[in-house]
């Protein structure tokens, strides 16, 4: 088994391809999806990549009352550099979301950046995010397997069969004091 930093030795670089890329990040609030967040704001620093993050409601919830991950939300939408704004689309989907308007979401803005030959498609998604996402079992369902090492939510992308490459991205957990 390799390492990362093993196998970087082992590969030749690729040459730059001028392809630009968009990424669909499906915000569902965690500590996985904080780092996924924080991941694609970071590759969006390159003039070539645009996204679209949209904070997904999982549970219904007095609008009145905030939770940390929405705070941590506007936080971060609200203090994306200049450079960096033009190219990302900040959204929220009203109400309770199911996994297929999730789905669907996903399609229509992937959909709307294929048109693009030069353009590639990129989801980035928590791995213990939205599990408890409504509507799963009118889906279908990606193997155990798939589910257990990728998470739910990417379970559910790889089913539907989206034309996109999946990042999934985990928190380090932190080190516990013996």
């Amino acid at each position: 088994m390799y390492s990362f930093s093993a196998m970087q030795g082992d590969f030749p670089a690729l040459p730059p391809t001028g392809r630009s890329h968009h990424i669909f990040l499906p915000y569902f609030g965690g500590v996985d999806d904080n780092r996924a967040l924080m991941l694609a704001l970071q590759v969006c620093e390159k003039s070539e990549v645009t996204a679209t993050i949209v904070r997904i409601s999982i549970r219904a919830t007095d609008t009145s009352e905030k939770s940390p991950e929405d705070d941590h939300f506007e936080f971060v939408s609200s203090r994306v550099s200049a450079d960096v704004a033009p190219r990302v689309k900040f959204e929220t989907m009203p109400g309770t979301s199911t996994a297929k308007e999730v789905l669907e979401l996903a399609a229509k803005d992937i959909g709307a950046n294929t048109r693009d030959p030069d353009r590639s498609n990129l989801i980035v998604l928590g791995r213990r995010s939205g599990a408890e996402l409504a509507g799963a079992k009118d889906l279908h369902s990606a193997a155990e397997e798939v589910n257990e090492c990728l998470g739910v939510v990417a379970g559910y992308f790889i089913a539907d069969g989206v034309q996109a490459d999946i990042l999934v991205v985990q928190a380090k957990a932190p080190k516990s004091s013996a």
